[in-house]
């Protein structure tokens, strides 16, 4: 926090603050970044009850429930920094696997819209998944209503 005081107070860069404690500027920026943290976080590190090092781990988390979630579980196990930063490469991965697998559904799910579409002759949207959702036909007239009805089987 006296890093942040000098930067704020003084107008000092972090190259000064860095000279004067002699410290090197990556690791007063570093410190400076703790700041960023949740207060809960940052005192837990101001009582020793957990390490910069730790702390720095959680930086790369932005949403700040999953953030005080990671934190909790860590205090709770008494993780080291690798276990935190695996655990976090984890959630990672998932979140991609997740991605891919709703670009997929949309693949999926575009294909049929297309061919429900071409088999109708109107414009055709899908919304869901493969397990449920909506299917949408669209249509410009009355004509085009029982056209569209007609198609269906139903007059």
């Amino acid at each position: 926090k006296g890093y942040n005081r000098l930067v704020n107070e003084f107008s000092l860069t972090h190259e000064e603050i860095a000279t004067l404690f002699s410290r090197s500027r990556s690791a007063v920026t570093n410190s400076l970044r703790l700041l960023s943290l949740p207060q809960k976080i940052i005192m837990a590190i101001t009582d020793g009850d957990f390490s910069e090092g730790h702390a720095r781990a959680l930086l790369s988390v932005s949403h700040e429930p999953t953030l005080n979630a990671i934190f909790e579980l860590a205090v709770k196990n008494k993780w080291t920094v690798r276990e935190i930063e695996s655990y976090i490469k984890g959630l990672r991965q998932k979140s991609d696997v997740q991605k891919e697998k709703n670009l997929n559904d949309k693949q999926y799910l575009g294909r049929f819209e297309s061919a429900l579409s071409n088999e109708f002759e109107t414009r055709v949207k899908i919304s869901g998944n493969k397990k449920k959702g909506y299917v949408k036909l669209y249509y410009k007239s009355n004509k085009g209503f029982s056209d569209l009805l007609k198609k269906l089987g139903r007059t």
